[in-house]
């Protein structure tokens, strides 16, 4: 029973979502087996307070972690000698040592995975937040690379129309310029953006078919 609660409930408050509320039901639990094993077989019965500071270690919050871990190692070698049914008349250090042992190194292994996933949520963090930066780089790229050229081509264009009646040739010559301009533009804007789009077939034969129609 001791060993289902501790393969089946200790992950499951280490993963669940409600891990918090979990953990301290989960050591009482194991702890409440451990002291009806203990009373059924003896002092040897005190080996599972191990693995109830292990667990301890993993679920709960550090300072209150260390002090169970420490006050079942002390109770596990010094309390046994004073039940007379079991027979035993020194302090019990191979419990209680293993104990400390155990939860030491459990203690170092559980700060590591939280470590590690410290690590991974900042990458994760940074990533993201280069990815922004990116973005607003190349928007402001574009902006500064299209923002005078389109503004020109925007004169241009209302230029041309007023003189189309009036000036025939001016106008051809202003919508030559536009013509011009936006070719210029349109080279520039790929070139910009040439290292951050993904060509793919698909993509590039809709934009021929759609470049094609409109060209008739």
């Amino acid at each position: 029973l001791f060993a289902w609660a501790y393969l089946v409930l200790v992950p499951t408050a280490w993963y669940g979502a409600a891990r918090a509320s979990r953990a301290l039901v989960v050591c009482a639990t194991l702890f409440a087996i451990s002291i009806a094993e203990t009373a059924v077989i003896g002092v040897t019965g005190l080996t599972a307070w191990v693995f109830v500071a292990a667990a301890a270690i993993v679920l709960l919050p550090v300072r209150p972690a260390i002090a169970i871990a420490g006050v079942l190692a002390v109770i596990a070698t010094v309390v046994p000698q004073y039940i007379k049914s079991w027979d035993v008349h020194d302090l019990q250090w191979g419990v209680g040592g293993a104990g400390a042992r155990a939860s030491v190194a459990v203690f170092a292994f559980t700060r590591l995975i939280r470590a590690n996933h410290e690590l991974a949520a900042a990458r994760a963090a940074l990533a993201v937040l280069a990815a922004e930066r990116e973005r607003l780089r190349i928007a402001r790229d574009l902006h500064d690379l299209l923002g005078h050229s389109l503004t020109t081509v925007t004169l241009k264009a209302a230029l041309a129309r007023r003189l189309v009646d009036s000036d025939p040739g001016r106008a051809k010559a202003e919508i030559e310029a536009v013509e011009r301009l936006a070719r210029e533009s349109l080279a520039d804007t790929r070139n910009a953006v040439a290292g951050y789009r993904e060509v793919r077939l698909a993509t590039e034969l809709a934009t021929a078919q759609e470049v094609l129609a409109a060209a008739g």
